[in-house]
């Protein structure tokens, strides 16, 4: 795509900056947006650098647009401006933008919550599924340590896995993202899946996971048991659509993977692009939220950001 403005090389420079970090950016049309703002501006002179009054105006809610587009047109020239203070030139830096009200919070589970999940698992008992205590049991444990999808989960085949291996792990294939990769297990969740298949019926299906009929449990089974399992935690659940909800697992791995990685001293520059690929995310931009809500968990992950750390995740900081 051809830019015309005196930002023309910086915006290329800067789409290439982030997708080596892992961010798509396949939406040059915005890059264009903001290309022909530039331009229309009337402000460009021989000093580059985006001004508080260009700033503003491209601030400006637009026509039949909302707040959530509003949000990310905005934080797109900022983030922008960001780059260029990183790379030396005065561009004005926002301190705050407001971030649009989300409908639904993820439900991040506390360690002494994730016990109390896992010692209901274990007792969960089903005349639906055989083996339903070691069957709830590795589901659970596998959802949390792991972040897979329950989709995934449940479309898992013999084949797939490794438990063998000096480090025991699963192929998840043909996923949301159309991104196949190795999942790690750890050592417990590993230990809670050979204890099921050790008691897993005999079946010529390749399906990891069986129920009593010997047919693929289902992720309904598994929302259904969640619920129980919810209740024999002694966590509430506000009402359908309001959770927690079994992919608040994978929010929960998340969000204590990141804690995890900074306690062993690793800058969030660094852990997010591992996160990400982990979880099978198709770019950074999914796995932004992860870092908002460790944050805010965690709120001492902000006093060991690096300089760079601030400039990527600028929300993050800023609004903490």
């Amino acid at each position: 795509m051809t830019f015309n403005s005196n930002y023309s090389d910086l915006i290329k420079d800067y789409i290439t900056f982030k997708q080596s970090l892992g961010y798509a950016m396949s939406n040059q049309y915005h890059w264009r947006d903001i290309d022909r703002f530039l331009l229309a501006s009337g402000e460009q002179g021989s000093e580059l650098g985006i001004t508080e009054n260009q700033f503003h105006t491209w601030y400006k809610k637009r026509p039949n647009e909302t707040p959530r587009n509003q949000y990310d047109r905005a934080c797109r020239l900022r983030n922008f401006s960001a780059y260029l203070k990183l790379l030396g030139y005065d561009s004005f830096h926002p301190s705050h933008i407001t971030v649009p009200q989300k409908k639904f919070v993820p439900y991040i589970f506390s360690h002494d919550e994730m016990e109390r999940i896992f010692a209901a698992a274990d007792s969960i008992r089903s005349r639906n599924a055989a083996g339903s205590k070691e069957l709830s049991s590795a589901i659970f444990r596998i959802l949390y340590a792991t972040g897979i999808r329950v989709g995934e989960l449940t479309a898992l085949r013999l084949g797939d896995i490794a438990l063998l291996n000096t480090i025991p792990h699963f192929k998840i294939v043909n996923t949301k993202t159309k991104q196949d990769r190795l999942v790690a297990l750890s050592p417990s969740a590993a230990e809670a899946l050979r204890c099921y298949l050790s008691i897993r019926p005999s079946s010529a299906l390749e399906a990891v996971f069986l129920n009593f009929k010997k047919h693929p449990i289902t992720q309904g089974t598994i929302y259904t048991w969640f619920r129980q399992i919810l209740f024999g935690a002694n966590i509430a659940h506000q009402g359908k659509g309001r959770g927690p909800r079994v992919h608040d697992l994978r929010h929960t791995f998340a969000v204590h993977s990141l804690h995890q990685m900074h306690e062993q001293g690793m800058d969030l520059y660094c852990c997010l692009p591992i996160l990400s690929k982990y979880l099978g995310h198709a770019s950074l931009g999914s796995t932004d939220a992860y870092v908002r809500l460790t944050a805010e968990m965690y709120p001492e992950v902000l006093e060991n950001m690096s300089i760079v750390s601030r400039l990527i995740f600028p929300e993050v900081y800023d609004e903490a």
